[in-house]
């Protein structure tokens, strides 16, 4: 059976089904799934933790979804992170263990840093911009990594690519839980893309986080 390549992706002209869409052309035809405008979009299911904390502003002369680091992440007296997340694909017919194509487009305007956290097959990329460091200082549980180099800003619209293999079984950001067991949803219920930051003392070089389109 002859696998698809299916592409996530946000353009203000939705390319025809099998099109070489301009700057994928690595990847050959592609069809598009789902997109998120991640400023305007009211279709599809928003989280933002801690609640009411992102916000939209014009960046690059684009209306652009953001979240700022705080000099401490708590709750209940215990360090955590912040996030904006996204619910993409659901009703779509995704496919378990098909080839899928994540895009994300961001600004390329100032030292910002973020974790992609990406529930359908569960990875966590992160990727920097400027003299940000994709890493924190001190994180819990793992060591550090956190170089950072003076790389230049180039004042346009980047793109994060990821080929992605949906699993069989995906958990979602807040996993619903049932009689004190995780639940798990089919990946045709779509799944969750996260963009996470850690406080502003383990990442102080970043602005936070800033998301154009999924």
């Amino acid at each position: 059976m002859t696998r698809r390549l299916a592409l996530l992706l946000f353009a203000l002209a939705i390319p025809a089904a099998g099109e070489i869409v301009p700057g994928l052309e690595d990847f050959g035809s592609v069809t598009l799934v789902d997109s998120i405008d991640c400023a305007r979009d009211t279709t599809h299911r928003f989280r933002d933790y801690p609640a009411g904390r992102s916000y939209t502003t014009n960046i690059l002369g684009r209306l652009t979804r953001v979240m700022h680091h705080v000099t401490k992440e708590e709750n209940n007296g215990k360090r955590t992170g912040a996030y904006v997340s996204w619910r993409i694909g659901e009703g779509k017919g995704i496919v378990p263990n098909d080839p899928y194509l994540l895009v994300v487009d961001y600004p390329d305007d100032a030292p910002r840093s973020a974790s992609v956290m990406n529930f359908g097959n569960w990875t966590i990329h992160g990727f920097a911009t400027g003299f940000a460091t994709p890493d924190c200082y001190w994180p819990e549980y793992v060591h550090p990594l956190h170089e950072s180099y003076a790389l230049p800003l180039s004042g346009e619209v980047r793109t994060f690519k990821e080929v992605m293999f949906p699993m069989e079984q995906c958990q979602h950001v807040e996993t619903a839980q049932k009689d004190g067991a995780e639940v798990y949803d089919l990946p045709s219920g779509g799944f969750d893309v996260a963009f996470a930051l850690f406080s502003k003392d383990r990442q102080p070089d970043s602005l936070g986080v800033a998301v154009k389109a999924i």
